[in-house]
């Protein structure tokens, strides 16, 4: 697939969609006429995880779906930590933008304006601005 930059270039596009959301990442890439693209996902036994794709992204627009919503499979902060990891390979293996794509956002609901608690959101926001994380 092909995202259009501009009169005379085009910039080659891949959707991927993490394990925990892949059904939904399936009808997302049917309704826009595409597959799906390859990647590996390994759990480890102590708990730790890899994910990398199994297509070239250099120079390509990357989209990433994964929702954040917890269920049987994985939580959210499970969900949270492979999204941020795979952005980050996805960087490292020179995509020239990612963007995720998050059906359902955990950790958006605003506090009560009574509380004194800062909502998480606005808490994390600036720290991961600073990671290698999605470009638009």
């Amino acid at each position: 697939m092909l995202n259009f930059i501009s009169e005379m270039q085009f910039v080659p596009m891949d959707l991927f969609a993490l394990n925990a959301t892949q059904e939904f990442g399936a009808k997302v890439a049917a309704a826009l006429g595409v597959e799906l693209a390859p990647h590996e996902e390994r759990e480890f036994e102590d708990g730790e995880h890899k994910a990398r794709p199994l297509v070239s992204v250099r120079g390509h627009d990357v989209y990433l779906i994964q929702s954040l919503h917890s269920g049987p499979e994985a939580s959210v902060n499970d969900k949270f930590c492979r999204l941020l990891f795979f952005i980050s390979t996805l960087k490292e293996n020179g995509a020239q933008r990612v963007t995720a794509v998050i059906p359902y956002l955990a950790y958006a609901r605003r506090t009560d304006r009574r509380s004194h608690a800062i909502p998480l959101r606005p808490a994390i926001s600036p720290c991961c601005s600073k990671l290698p994380g999605p470009t638009s």
